[in-house]
């Protein structure tokens, strides 16, 4: 849930002023929750503009997979739209237990179908 490193050099994050050899921690969840970047910060909002999030970290540490798993989220998403009428969360979320990701091990759902999509095997 966090990362501890030891500065390099000065600088100033904020208010704050960090020194050589200071120990500084970054709280991996706050990272995408700051107000002022995220309005609604907490709400899952997929058409959000601009969407300045790093879950898929940056620059030479931006993970190898994030271009692919944002594809396929993508292609998801739009096959989802054209079968879904509604969504609905029908059980609590179960966080995942772990010191260093923060998310969900499962989320139950109930999707409900567009009056006008064709599900493969399903008969009205």
């Amino acid at each position: 849930m966090h990362a501890m490193r030891t500065a390099t050099a000065g600088a100033a994050i904020g208010p704050a002023q960090i020194q050589r050899g200071d120990q500084v921690v970054v709280w991996l969840p706050s990272c995408n929750r700051d107000e002022a970047a995220f309005p609604a910060a907490d709400e899952f909002r997929v058409d959000r503009r601009p969407n300045p999030h790093i879950c898929f970290g940056a620059g030479p540490h931006y993970c190898i997979g994030g271009l692919l798993a944002r594809l396929e989220l993508k292609c998801f998403l739009a096959a989802l739209r054209g079968l879904v009428a509604s969504m609905e969360v029908t059980a609590e979320p179960v966080r995942q237990q772990s010191n260093f990701l923060h998310g969900l091990a499962r989320l139950e759902v109930q999707l409900k179908p567009a009056p006008e999509a064709i599900l493969p095997g399903y008969h009205h």
